[in-house]
């Protein structure tokens, strides 16, 4: 006679036996949804970091444009001649103490 077996291992061998491609099918499907979700969690954290560096990146620029503006009106003939006037007390050569050296 035969022994009984439990329905654990009546499933088991149902399974790896009759239906061992449904199995392999099962678990083709499983990781690949796993894989799925995870492939798109990263491109949403791949996008945050865009729009995080973006934002950045605009500051950078803004603070670039303020830098340049600034030099621009430090470096202006006016300016730079009118505090050679009041701080190093020059003043524009006049033609009798000019002298020209040959």
């Amino acid at each position: 006679m035969k022994k009984p077996q439990n329905l654990i291992s009546i499933i088991v061998n149902d399974l790896l036996g009759a239906h061992w491609l449904l199995v392999v099918v099962i678990l083709a499907v499983t990781s690949t949804a796993i894989a799925v979700t995870w492939s798109t969690q990263q491109n949403r954290n791949l996008n945050a970091q865009l729009a995080r560096l973006l934002v950045q990146q605009t500051g950078y620029e803004n603070d670039w444009r303020k830098l340049r503006l600034e030099h621009r009106a430090l470096a202006e003939h006016a300016r730079v001649e009118q505090l050679a006037r009041k701080k190093l007390h020059m003043v524009p050569v006049v033609a009798e103490k000019e002298t020209i050296l040959q």
